[in-house]
């Protein structure tokens, strides 16, 4: 009888210690409780040994603020569910892939050491070429923008206050088309989209009127004369002080223009 009270009693102590601070230092075969454990005080792992939640959805559950704290590293094999904060205090290290389906705010520099990509291809970087696609999954250049057809390439400013845009392409139109750049047909517009020479101003109807002002132009171009092609040069002038090669039109040298 008096060894049954001694280890009655020795099994009491045992309950109590789990109760306020449950060690396990060293346990190497696989240890199973039928039940839930509660403890009102610390739980303390030590010597490289772990707590282990079956595979049926079983939990460890911190109820308190603060009341779970992994001083070491912590592993997870599985799915991790975080339902509100995760944070980290130090080096939060992803080694496989991740899912996040809730917006990620970083507070400090974000370093990412591969390949970084948003949505595929809305922006994408390509860390062992060092080059950046937008719209592109595929950079080839330093920084590489693709588009849709019919969408602008570049946009400063606005839909409604365009300042500068690049559509898909190629065109550059500055101000809504104050100054325009076909590239399919290698012509520049001023104050028209649509340029119909290689130089334009005005929308070319005819009924559109322009003002170019210069200073005192000189025009030099190239024609054939007698059959040879030149180079000449005309200064428009107007009145008595002219000289003849002035008022006569054009010169093969400078001269009449300067």
């Amino acid at each position: 009888m008096k060894k049954f009270i001694k280890s009655k009693t020795i099994l009491q102590v045992m309950v109590t210690t789990l109760v306020t601070t449950l060690a396990v230092a060293g346990i190497v075969a696989a240890t199973s409780v039928g039940t839930d454990i509660t403890a009102t005080g610390d739980i303390t792992i030590t010597s490289g040994a772990r707590v282990g939640t079956g595979s049926t959805g079983d939990h460890v559950t911190a109820l308190a603020g603060d009341s779970l704290l992994v001083e070491g590293e912590s592993e997870f094999d599985g799915i991790t569910w975080v339902d509100g904060s995760l944070r980290a205090s130090s080096t939060f290290m992803v080694t496989d892939a991740s899912t996040f389906t809730g917006a990620i705010t970083a507070l400090s520099t974000l370093t990412v050491t591969d390949d970084l990509a948003a949505d595929t291809d809305t922006l994408y970087v390509d860390a062992s070429a060092d080059k950046t696609g937008i719209g592109s999954s595929t950079p080839y250049a330093t920084l590489s923008v693709e588009t849709a057809a019919g969408d602008p390439m570049l946009m400063i400013g606005s839909s409604t206050a365009e300042i500068l845009s690049l559509d898909a392409t190629g065109n550059l139109k500055y101000d809504g088309g104050t100054l325009y750049g076909d590239l399919l047909n290698n012509n520049i517009g001023i104050s028209s989209s649509t340029p119909s020479a290689m130089f334009s101003v005005g929308d070319g109807s005819g009924t559109s009127t322009s003002t170019v002002d210069v200073g005192i132009p000189c025009f030099r171009m190239k024609t054939y004369i007698d059959g040879v092609l030149t180079e000449v040069y005309y200064w428009p002038c107007v009145g008595a002080g002219c000289s003849i090669s002035q008022a006569g039109g054009w010169a093969t040298s400078t001269a009449s223009c300067f």
